[in-house]
């Protein structure tokens, strides 16, 4: 067997390094190009897109900013709208009371004025009654004394 005799270790490690050599040579000027190439591209690609989002996400990022402040902007304004027209309601609410006072009032001293005249209208049927009906009015009051036993 050539592999235990001792005459051919020369040559089959000069024909193993040779292969190896001729191996690591292929390997190392055809496909390590071509690896490195391949990784090449992909990083660029990497990259690329890597900024490419960047620029996306700065651009989102500063819309975002923008729209915050818009939607900042708008809500007060809507705040200052919506307090000047709840400063008009309370403006014509008070003006509204006002207006129903004073109809309260009038009304009060029309109902006073009307009051006052139907009692000066009693008044004087009582007055024109009394002495009409004077002696019949004190015999009924004495009749009833009389009946409750009461002296006079």
């Amino acid at each position: 067997m050539p592999q235990f005799d001792t005459s051919f270790y020369a040559s089959i490690i000069f024909w193993l390094l040779f292969g190896f050599g001729v191996c690591i040579l292929f390997i190392k000027d055809y496909f390590l190009p071509r690896f490195q190439m391949f990784n090449n591209q992909r990083h660029d690609v990497i990259e690329a897109k890597k900024n490419m989002y960047q620029g996306k996400l700065h651009l989102t990022s500063t819309l975002i900013a923008q729209y915050r402040k818009e939607l900042k902007d708008i809500k007060d304004d809507h705040s200052k709208i919506l307090e000047e027209k709840i400063q008009e309601l309370r403006a014509k609410h008070q003006e509204k009371i006002r207006s129903l006072e004073q109809k309260l009032e009038q009304e009060r001293l029309q109902m006073t004025m009307l009051w006052e005249k139907d009692l000066k209208k009693i008044e004087s049927d009582i007055l024109k009654f009394i002495p009409e009906h004077a002696s019949t009015i004190q015999k009924k009051f004495k009749t009833s004394l009389e009946d409750m036993q009461c002296p006079l």
